[in-house]
């Protein structure tokens, strides 16, 4: 039981604080959840998303996965969204970000990575922990009509 506790704890450290989503219902998924956490790499950050959601309609294939996008480590603070507001997108290895507007303090960005077997919205809130993606919405291309969107769980 120490040994779990240890490595709980060491990977709280090592991958920074993950973030608990619960998925809003839709027409297809009727419940799941979403964790997101990071991965520091030598000059980036990779933001891994797991999910796991449920609908009689979703195949089995779909309904649970893990999606990783790299951002630069300017996107760990707000600094980062704050100077996408201000330029209005970026394009990096292939992988695009536009900054979308504002929600008051938070700053909601859209992800499209090269291969676009998947694209995001998010909603970044300087005072949450990690990333501090309070909301994500998240599109895949197999259910481009239906997108997991999902809340932070504080």
């Amino acid at each position: 039981m120490k040994w779990i506790i240890a490595m709980v704890f060491f990977c709280e450290i090592a991958f920074g604080q993950s973030l608990y989503h619960k998925v809003i219902p839709n027409q297809i998924v009727k419940k799941g959840e979403l964790v997101i956490s990071t991965e520091p790499l030598v000059e980036t950050v990779r933001a891994v998303i797991q999910y796991k959601v449920n609908g009689p309609l979703i195949p089995r294939k779909y309904r649970e996965g893990t999606l990783k996008q790299e951002l630069d480590l300017k996107y760990e603070t707000e600094d980062g969204y704050l100077e996408l507001e201000r330029i209005g997108s970026e394009t990096r290895d292939g992988h695009r970000l536009v900054h979308q507007g504002r929600d008051g303090l938070k700053h909601l960005v859209g992800i499209y990575p090269s291969h676009g077997d998947w694209s995001a919205r998010v909603t970044y809130d300087p005072e949450a922990p990690s990333l501090g993606w309070v909301a994500l919405k998240v599109t895949l291309k197999a259910f481009s009509s239906w997108p997991i969107e999902s809340v932070w769980i504080p």
